[in-house]
């Protein structure tokens, strides 16, 4: 903890002291910013490219899915999928949630807010969770 007797308000401080070191915290603030920027920049790149790690598209072929046309963004997000559909992964069911747009308002304690679907929606969405079975 600082010593509260070394500590002095700007406000008590001259005006060209107090001025140097507001300049200094924007300074800092501003290389912050960048650095941070850079980084939301490096991490985009890296998740459009396309996939190349050969184990990854081995598992991603095995699962049923074409990795030839994925980038590492939509690799990582139906991995999330699958992990949090197989072993019921709360964390990864979060992250699939939150990278669909839901706040953490509506995912919580109580499951995610009711979700309103069309009839000829329900039948797209059972003919694309199983291709296979043609009768339905």
């Amino acid at each position: 903890m600082a010593n509260e007797q070394n500590l002095i308000p700007l406000n008590r401080r001259s005006k060209e002291a107090a001025k140097a070191i507001q300049t200094a915290g924007g300074l800092a603030r501003g290389q912050q910013q960048r650095e941070r920027k850079h980084g939301k920049e490096l991490a985009r790149l890296i998740l459009a490219e396309g996939l190349k790690d050969e184990d990854v598209k081995k598992a991603l072929r095995k699962a049923g899915h074409d990795p030839d046309d994925m980038d590492n963004e939509t690799a990582m997000l139906l991995r999330q999928i699958e992990k949090a559909l197989k072993t019921g992964d709360t964390k990864a069911f979060a992250a699939v949630m939150k990278a669909a747009g839901y706040d953490e308002q509506t995912i919580n304690h109580k499951g995610i807010a009711p979700l309103v679907v069309s009839q000829d929606e329900m039948e797209d969405l059972k003919r694309w969770a199983n291709p296979d079975n043609t009768n339905e």
